[in-house]
């Protein structure tokens, strides 16, 4: 898969009442991921990318850097709607790349324990 745009997410994947929530949700996590990462990059996967008309939730593979805000201590990485959105992220110094956070994805121990296979081409980067 290529690249889709946040309209072109909303056009062709927000059919129903709960796809329209969780593109809502993920909007609002998109914007504040904005003001905390830098050279922010996000491909999307899973069900709600298919025709399946009650998907659990957004499934987003995440890269960038944190950025230092104005007060003291570690860099925060926020997450409002864990519930909606879920979240696989490699942040550090410098970006991570696809492939990097898809062979982590593969790895985790319950997705590696139910046979869960996550390939490139199963991926669409988001484009903002």
């Amino acid at each position: 898969m290529a690249m889709i745009t946040i309209q072109e997410l909303k056009q062709h994947h927000s059919a129903t009442q709960r796809r329209q929530e969780l593109l809502a949700a993920f909007e609002e996590e998109l914007a504040t991921w904005k003001t905390e990462v830098d050279s922010l990059r996000l491909w999307l996967f899973g069900s709600f990318l298919s025709d399946k008309p009650e998907p659990g939730d957004i499934d987003v593979l995440l890269t960038g850097r944190l950025v230092f805000g104005p007060i003291p201590g570690p860099p925060k990485f926020t997450r409002k709607h864990p519930d909606k959105v879920q979240v696989l992220r490699l942040i550090g110094t410098e970006p991570s790349s696809k492939t990097a956070l898809i062979e982590k994805f593969n790895a985790q121990e319950g997705n590696a324990d139910r046979g869960i296979q996550l390939h490139e081409d199963q991926t669409v980067e988001l484009s903002f």
